[in-house]
C-alpha cells in the first residue's frame, strides 16, 4: 500500500527531532572537546554522544504524555462541572404574582387644583403653582405660599364632634370635613348598585339578613395618635350612618399611613389581598390630610420647613383628599377605570436634597424594571403622573427621568406633578396620582407609569394600563 503525503510527513517529524537532538548535543560536546584540546575516551563517548541524547529523548517523550494526560483529566472535569451545573440549574419560572393587576372602578378627588381627575390634569398641564395665601403669615408677619380647598366649613361639624375632639386644631377638622364630603359623593354613586349586587337583595325583607357590603378605609396621618384616629373613625362611622350607610353593610376602619410611597404600598398589599385565597369585599380606599391653620404654618416657620425664596428644599401647606373603589364590579357594568400593577421601590444611594448631590439613574432604573415586568416597550408610557412638589431638588429630579427614560418626549406634556398645584397633602396626593393616572388611561387607552419621590432617598414606581378588553379571559377576580 502506498504512503500517502500526509503518513510520510507524520513518520519524518520524530524521526527530524530526533536527529536535531543528536546533533546538537553531538556539534556542542565535540566544540568543547577541541576548545579544552581534549581527546575523548570511550567512556565519554558513550556518555555524552549516546547516554545524553536518549535521555534527553526519554525525558521529553514522558514531559508529553504527563502534559497529555492533565490536559485529558481537565478537559474531562471542564465537561463533568459544565453537565453538573447544566442539571443543577433548571429554569426557574417566573413569580406569577409578579404580573398580578389591581383593578380601579373609580376614582374621586378633591384638592386645591380641581375636584376631579380631569381638574388635576388641567392644572397640572396649565403649569398650575401654589401662590402666597390671602391670610396665612410666618412669624415675620409674611405671607406664605400654601394652597386651600374652597368652602370648608369646619363650623358645620363642631356640633357632631366628640369632647375628645373639640380641641382640635382647624387643619385636623379641614381632614375631617375633606374625607366625609368625599365618602359621601363616593357612596352616593355607588354603594346601592353595591348593595343591589349582594345575593340576599333578592330575599323577602323579612328574611334578608344585613351583610357587607362595601369596606371604607381610611388613611389618617401617622402623626395622628391611634386614640385621635379611633376618635375620627368613630365620628365618620357616624356621620355616614346618619344618611344610611351604617354597619355592618358598610365597614370603617382607619389607618395611620405616612407621606409619599406608603400609600402606594398599601395598594400593592391590596393587589396581593385581592388574588388571596379569602374572598374580600370591594374596598373603598380613602386617605385626606390638611395643614392649612395658623397652628400648622407656626410649627413649620419654627422647623424651617416653609417654601420659600431662602429655602427651596421647603414644603408648600395643602390639603386634600382622595377615594379609590377597588375590586368592585361597576353599579351600570362597565369595565373598570384601569389596572394598576405590581409596585417597585429602591433607595437612591444619596439623599436627592443633599448639598452637592449628582442627579441618580434609580428612577430610571425602576422605570425599565416596572415596563419590562409589564412587558411593555421602552417608549410605551403615554403620561408620568408624580407627586412632584415645588421643592428644587425634586423637580429637577423629575426632569431629569423624563430626558433619560422617554427623550423623545416633550417633559413639559409627559409630566404631571401635581404637587406643584397642591402643595403637601400626605398620602392623600400619592392616591391621586392613581387616580389621574386611571382618568389618563381611559381617556388615552395609553400605559403610564406614577411616580413617588416625596422622600430624600426612597423612590416608588408603577405602572398603570387601560384595562383587558372585556371579550379577554382575565386572571383578576370579581368580588362585588
Amino acid at each position: 500500500m502506498t504512503e500517502t503525503p500526509m503518513e510520510r510527513r507524520s513518520l519524518l517529524r520524530p524521526l527530524a527531532f530526533v536527529v536535531l537532538v543528536f546533533g546538537v548535543i553531538w556539534c556542542t560536546m565535540i566544540v568543547r572537546w577541541r576548545m579544552a584540546n581534549r581527546v575523548p575516551n570511550g567512556t565519554d563517548v558513550a556518555l555524552y554522544l549516546v547516554a545524553l541524547p536518549l535521555g534527553l529523548l526519554l525525558g521529553f517523550v514522558l514531559l508529553r504524555k504527563v502534559i497529555d494526560a492533565t490536559k485529558k483529566r481537565r478537559q474531562k472535569a471542564t465537561q463533568a462541572d459544565v453537565a453538573d451545573a447544566d442539571a443543577a440549574e433548571p429554569v426557574t419560572p417566573e413569580d406569577p404574582s409578579l404580573a398580578w393587576q389591581l383593578p380601579i372602578f373609580a376614582a374621586n378627588v378633591l384638592f386645591a387644583g380641581g375636584d376631579t381627575p380631569a381638574a388635576l390634569i388641567d392644572a397640572a398641564r396649565a403649569s398650575q403653582r401654589a401662590e402666597l395665601h390671602p391670610t396665612l403669615r410666618d412669624g415675620q408677619g409674611l405671607p406664605v405660599f400654601a394652597v386651600g380647598v374652597d368652602d370648608v366649613d369646619t363650623a358645620a361639624i363642631d356640633d357632631s364632634l366628640p369632647d375628645a375632639a373639640q380641641g382640635w386644631s382647624e387643619s385636623r377638622k379641614r381632614a375631617l370635613v375633606l374625607a366625609q364630603t368625599l365618602a359621601t359623593r363616593v357612596l352616593d354613586e355607588h354603594f346601592d348598585a353595591l348593595r343591589a349586587a349582594d345575593p340576599s337583595a333578592d330575599m323577602p325583607l323579612g328574611r334578608a339578613k344585613p351583610r357587607p357590603v362595601l369596606q371604607l378605609e381610611w388613611l389618617l396621618p401617622a402623626h395622628w395618635s391611634d386614640a385621635d384616629r379611633d376618635t375620627a373613625q368613630a365620628w365618620l362611622a357616624a356621620q355616614l350612618a346618619a344618611q344610611g350607610w351604617s354597619a355592618p353593610s358598610l365597614q370603617v376602619t382607619v389607618s395611620g399611613i405616612g407621606s409619599g410611597a406608603a400609600a402606594l404600598k398599601r395598594l400593592d398589599d391590596l393587589n396581593r389581598a385581592f388574588h388571596g385565597d379569602t374572598p374580600r369585599l370591594p374596598h373603598l380606599l380613602l386617605a385626606s390630610d390638611s395643614h392649612i391653620d395658623e397652628a400648622s404654618i407656626a410649627e413649620w416657620d419654627a422647623a424651617h420647613r416653609l417654601h420659600g425664596a431662602s429655602r427651596p428644599e421647603g414644603l408648600v401647606p395643602g390639603e386634600g383628599v382622595c377615594a379609590l373603589l377597588l375590586a368592585a364590579k361597576h353599579p351600570t357594568g362597565e369595565v373598570e377605570l384601569a389596572r394598576l400593577h405590581r409596585l417597585l421601590a429602591a433607595q437612591r444611594a444619596q439623599p436627592v436634597d443633599k448639598p452637592g448631590r449628582l442627579q441618580a439613574d434609580t428612577f430610571n432604573e425602576l422605570v425599565g424594571q416596572a415596563l419590562e415586568r409589564a412587558k411593555l416597550e421602552a417608549d410605551a408610557p403615554a403620561h408620568l403622573v408624580s407627586d412632584t412638589d415645588m421643592r428644587a431638588s425634586r423637580s429637577a429630579e423629575a426632569m431629569h427621568l423624563v430626558e433619560q427614560a422617554l427623550p423623545e418626549r416633550d417633559p413639559i406634556e409627559t409630566l404631571l406633578p401635581l404637587g406643584i398645584a397642591n402643595g403637601e397633602c400626605g398620602a392623600a396626593l400619592t392616591l391621586a396620582t392613581v387616580a389621574v393616572a386611571a382618568q389618563l388611561a381611559v381617556d388615552t387607552q395609553q400605559p403610564g407609569l406614577i411616580l413617588s419621590h416625596h422622600d430624600a432617598s426612597l423612590r416608588a414606581v408603577a405602572v398603570v394600563t387601560p384595562p383587558a378588553p372585556a371579550t379577554s379571559t382575565s386572571t383578576t377576580p370579581t368580588l362585588a
